[in-house]
């Protein structure tokens, strides 16, 4: 058995151990034995590293490109009455799925839910991740979009991470104007999830896949330690207010 495929075995893994899997894939080494040693300092590693805030920022911007693209996709993109109705978000532009016999899905991006006053908080930013056996070969990008109905779907975040699973509801989303005809009958659903490739969007399946609080993120862009509740609840300023904003207009355009 080579390292890749030891790696894999067990249910339920932390994100950074995804990108750790990325890391050995892409230096292609092999054999139980380079497991030994540094393996655990390398997993430290990866989590402990300070993110620049220039990182954080490209990450709010992508997800933001990704919100005005949605709003100019017309009948193509979520239906506008899912997105009127919805209470939370995650965006995650540039999602990898990775394979070479055996997949991974990784990512990172945003999470905000709307306020009583139907304004939107600033961002938590998060890592989503998970693995799957699979034949896909190579690498390819993919955005990410999850519409939940209610704030509650996003509570387990509070405790620093989540896990989608059919207990929170979670369905493919629909897609298109023809959508919008008895929507209050057809979206049944707490939390709808979706992907966006070459400009299309279309509802995907993320059960098991694992959501988790970047907290280096988060530190770098609140510049101190700060919890999901207070971010949530607009009781902490970003250092990058502009590109906070920005992202806040664009999802206020998109659901007033």
């Amino acid at each position: 058995m080579n390292l890749i495929s030891s790696l894999w075995l067990g249910k339920e893994r932390p994100i950074h151990f995804y990108y750790l899997t990325l890391w050995l894939m892409v230096l292609g080494f092999s054999g139980c034995a380079t497991l030994s040693g540094n393996g655990a300092d390398s997993t430290s590693n990866l989590t402990d590293k300070k993110v620049a805030i220039e990182t954080v920022n490209t990450r709010i911007e992508k997800s933001t490109i990704v919100l005005e693209e949605m709003i100019q996709s017309s009948d193509k993109a979520i239906p506008s009455s899912l997105l009127r109705a919805a209470e939370a978000l995650i965006v995650i532009p540039d999602m990898f799925k990775i394979g070479f016999g055996i997949g991974a899905n990784l990512g990172q991006g945003i999470a905000m839910v709307r306020q009583d006053d139907r304004t939107w908080s600033s961002p938590v930013m998060i890592s989503m991740g998970g693995g799957s056996l699979g034949l896909q070969i190579g690498a390819k990008e993919t955005d990410i979009i999850l519409v939940f109905k209610n704030r509650q779907g996003l509570e387990n975040l509070v405790t620093g991470s989540m896990t989608l699973s059919a207990d929170l509801g979670i369905a493919a989303g629909p897609v298109g104007v023809a959508t919008e005809a008895g929507a209050d009958s057809q979206f049944n659903s707490e939390i709808y999830s979706y992907s966006r490739s070459k400009g299309l969007f279309a509802g995907v399946s993320l059960k098991g896949q694992k959501i988790e609080v970047d907290e280096s993120a988060n530190l770098s862009l609140y510049g101190k330690v700060v919890n999901v509740a207070d971010i949530f609840a607009n009781r902490v300023s970003a250092t990058s207010l502009n590109v906070v904003n920005n992202l806040k207009n664009e999802l206020r355009k998109l659901s007033p």
